[in-house]
């Protein structure tokens, strides 16, 4: 555990079982300073997690307000970040196995805890959720950029899809390929391309919104799905082409020299070039094909 304070949140309605919890990490905690706050309901929990972080919540299943898997549920979704610790007086497989898939790290039933098993508990846990995060940033973001990868573009892409053709509207996606950039890695070599791409995508993300899904997909390729307003989809689409273009303009500083870095652009449109995400990102990327045949900084339609 880290030596600085853990700050615990202990969720408990019942006042000697939550004494019980604070008197065991008082002894459990291993000289370690731990700052305990409980409440005693699921709906006090969620107001007190708007305002504070937490390394760990302590959860007991068996609430007042609510009960059961779903408190789990709640908190889970509303801090996703933070690991919880069940504690219980429910046993049973079942019960731990449906905790756990809810988003649960650890689950203590309370007739076997005691010091040392509460203090492994919270340990475990907040090493479980670290590994989650770790793992799903492998899994999920392109570790040069720090973007979300391929993976996470056509998960997100595929959820947009699904919303606008619920409404009946159009998602715009833009593909942006860097112009020769097989020549400015073999001229600068690969340590200094990956510099090159990093500096890249940061001119791109500057240049959109927010609201903008930013990914990159291959070595010198990026996708971005565009919130764009059905009525004015091309012109939208024309005016963040045009705000790149100009933001590549603008030179790389890179071990005191300034190079330019040219892009191409590419647009497709769902539903008009397919039902999928991958022939969305197909036609985006032809349309980039063409405009690279054109030149430098030229963008063009599917």
């Amino acid at each position: 555990m880290p030596s600085t304070a853990l700050n615990v949140l202990h969720i408990e309605d019942d006042y000697f079982d939550a004494t019980l919890i604070e008197e065991m990490l008082k002894d459990g905690s291993g000289g370690q300073s731990i700052n305990l706050n409980r409440v005693s309901s699921l709906k006090a929990a969620v107001k007190d997690l708007d305002k504070n972080e937490y390394n760990v919540i302590l959860l007991d299943l068996i609430l007042g307000d609510v009960s059961g898997v779903r408190n789990v549920e709640i908190l889970h979704e509303q801090c996703p970040d933070t690991p919880i610790v069940v504690l219980t007086g429910v046993e049973g497989d079942d019960s731990a196995t449906r905790a756990l898939r809810a988003g649960a790290q650890e689950y203590l039933v309370k007739a076997y805890e005691n010091a040392h098993a509460l203090k492994y508990a919270i340990k475990s846990a907040i090493e479980r959720k670290e590994f989650e995060k770790t793992l799903y940033q492998k899994v999920n973001y392109d570790s040069l950029s720090g973007l979300p990868n391929y993976r996470s573009l056509c998960e997100h892409l595929t959820r947009e899809m699904a919303h606008a053709k619920r409404w009946q509207k159009q998602v715009a996606v833009m593909l942006i390929d860097v112009y020769q950039f097989r020549e400015i890695n073999d001229y600068l070599g690969y340590e200094s391309g990956n510099s090159v791409l990093k500096e890249i995508a940061k001119k791109i993300k500057f240049t959109l919104r927010e609201s903008d899904f930013i990914s990159r997909s291959g070595r010198d390729e990026f996708v971005v799905v565009l919130d764009l307003n059905d009525s004015c989809m091309k012109i939208g689409c024309a005016q963040v082409a045009g705000k790149i273009i100009n933001e590549m303009k603008n030179p790389i500083e890179l071990d005191g020299k300034k190079m330019i870095a040219p892009v191409n652009i590419g647009f497709s449109f769902y539903p008009h070039h397919g039902e999928k995400a991958e022939d969305v990102l197909d036609s985006a990327d032809k349309a980039a094909c063409r405009a690279k045949q054109a030149g430098p900084n030229i963008y063009k339609f599917s």
